[in-house]
Parts: structure tokens; sequence; C-alpha cells
């Protein structure tokens, strides 16, 4: 009349906190793919510039856009990890 079902509960807390973590780190990886992608695009864009400039002025606005695209992403990464940027 009465079925009794035996659950294996340590297995069943164990899987439910991998589904959980795993749950943490997609987020975090769609995360890092959208600002990498951001990035991307930020440097793409001055890439294009690069074959067209002519005047030094425009090579010292070009390399200050790239320094300054790459040190955000640096940044960020860095404060993902929880380090602070060098000094």
């Amino acid at each position: 009349m009465f079925t009794v079902i035996s659950v294996d509960l340590l297995g069943l807390l164990a899987t439910v906190a991998t589904a959980a973590s795993a749950w943490s780190q997609f987020r975090q990886h769609r995360m890092l793919a959208a600002s990498y992608a951001v990035a991307d695009q930020e440097l793409g864009a001055i890439e294009v510039t690069g074959p067209t400039i002519n005047i030094e002025s425009e090579w010292e606005v070009f390399v200050r856009d790239a320094e300054d695209a790459i040190s955000r992403e640096h940044t960020l990464w860095l404060a993902r990890r929880g380090a602070s940027p060098p000094e």
C-alpha cells in the first residue's frame, strides 16, 4: 500500500550545489563576453583609422585612444579578480 522511496540526500544536495555553481559561472561568462565584445568593437574602430594617419598629432591621438581602450579593459579585468590596478 505505502511505497517507501529512498533518496540520497547528500547526492541531491551535491547536484543542486553543482547546478548553482554552473549557473553562476555561466552568468559571469556572459558578462565577460559582453565586456570583450565592447573592447573588440572599440579597438576595431580605432584600428580602421590607423592606415589613414599622415600627421604626427593624429598618430598621438590614435595611440592614446588604443592605450585607453586596452587600459579600461585591463582595469575591468583586474577588478573582476579583486586586484587593484598598478600605479
